[in-house]
C-alpha cells in the first residue's frame, strides 16, 4: 500500500505494482486510488467505522470521471461524517441514489448490520464482487434497467452455470428490494424479471443407485483425502449443507443424545438448528 502525493499526471499514467494496488494520498489521509490489472482506476476512502470499530472502505468515484480534486473533496466529506461518529456508507446513502453507483449500493447493502450477521452474507458478497461489480459496478443505480442485470447473468448462463446465474440474480434482486425498503430506491428495476437459467435445479436429487455409486466410489475418487470422503458421506446421511458439515466443530455434537446442534451463525437462515443423528452418522 504505497503512500504518495497524488497528482493528475500520476493518476493518469500509474500502473499496478503487483496485481491490484491501492495508492494512498499523502494530502488527504484515507483517500486511495485503486488500480487493477486491467487498468481500471477507482477512488476509495478508508476509515475505521464508528459503528463497529472495523476497518471499512467507501467507493467515492472512478477516475477520470471523478477528478483528483473531486475525490479529495468527497474523502474529506466522508471523514467529517466519521469524526461526527457516523458511518459515511450509511449517512451518504441516506441522500438517495441520484448519483449512487451499483458499487456504492453494494457497500451499503453488505454493511447492513442485520445482513452482516448472517453466514450467507459472505457467500452473497463473493458472488456480487465476482460477477456483478466488474460488469455494472460503475452504473448509476437510478439508471439501472433489466437489460443491465441480464448483462451480468447472460454470460454465466452461456458458460452453462445455470445455478450460479440464478443465485447471482437472487443476490441482485435481494439488494434492490432492500434498497426500496430503505427508501434508497422508489422502483425496483428487477421487479417482474424472470429468473435466468430456467428450471428448478434445487429439486434434483440423487437416486438410490446414484448414492450407492457415489458412496462406493469415494475411496478411489478421493484416495488422497479421507477427510473429504467423510464430509461427503456425512452430507449424504445428514442432508446438511457441505459448508456446515465441513466446518463442524466437535463442541456442536452431543453423541450421548445423538444430536448435532448448529448455532445461528453457522446456518443459512440465521436460526439455530438441531439435527438428529442416526447410528450410521455416529
Amino acid at each position: 500500500m504505497p503512500k504518495i502525493a497524488l497528482t493528475d499526471r500520476f493518476c493518469a499514467t500509474v500502473k499496478p505494482l503487483a496485481g491490484r494496488t491501492d495508492f494512498f494520498d499523502e494530502t488527504v489521509a484515507g483517500l486511495a486510488l485503486r488500480v487493477t490489472e486491467t487498468g481500471h482506476r477507482s477512488w476509495s476512502y478508508h476509515f475505521t467505522s464508528p459503528r463497529d470499530g472495523k476497518r471499512a472502505r467507501l467507493t467515492v468515484g472512478s477516475y477520470p470521471a471523478t477528478t483528483l480534486a473531486a475525490a479529495r473533496g468527497k474523502a474529506m466529506e466522508a471523514r467529517g461524517h466519521v469524526e461526527r461518529g457516523q458511518d459515511p456508507r450509511l449517512t451518504l446513502a441516506g441522500r438517495g441514489v441520484a448519483e449512487m453507483t451499483v458499487a456504492g449500493l453494494v457497500q451499503v447493502y453488505l454493511a447492513d448490520p442485520e445482513k452482516a450477521a448472517r453466514r450467507s452474507n459472505a457467500e452473497s458478497a463473493r458472488r456480487i464482487h465476482r460477477n456483478v461489480l466488474p460488469v455494472i459496478g460503475d452504473f448509476r443505480v437510478a439508471d439501472l434497467r433489466r437489460r443491465d442485470v441480464r448483462r451480468v447473468t447472460d454470460p454465466i448462463v452461456g458458460r452453462g452455470k445455470l445455478v450460479e446465474a440464478a443465485r447471482v440474480w437472487e443476490d441482485v434482486r435481494g439488494m434492490m428490494r432492500w434498497a426500496v425498503e430503505q427508501e434508497l430506491l422508489e422502483v425496483d428495476p428487477v421487479a417482474g424479471m424472470a429468473k435466468p437459467g430456467g428450471g428448478t435445479p434445487s429439486e434434483r436429487v440423487l437416486g438410490d443407485e446414484e448414492i450407492a455409486t457415489l458412496w462406493n466410489g469415494l475411496p478411489a475418487a478421493l484416495a488422497r483425502s479421507t477427510s473429504c470422503q467423510l464430509i461427503i458421506k456425512l452430507c449424504l446421511v445428514t442432508a446438511q449443507r457441505v459448508g456446515e458439515v465441513a466446518g463442524m466443530p466437535f463442541r456442536e455434537l452431543d453423541l450421548r443424545t445423538a444430536e448435532w446442534r448448529l448455532p445461528p451463525e453457522r446456518t443459512k437462515n440465521g436460526h439455530a438448528h438441531a439435527v438428529p443423528l442416526s447410528d450410521l452418522v455416529v
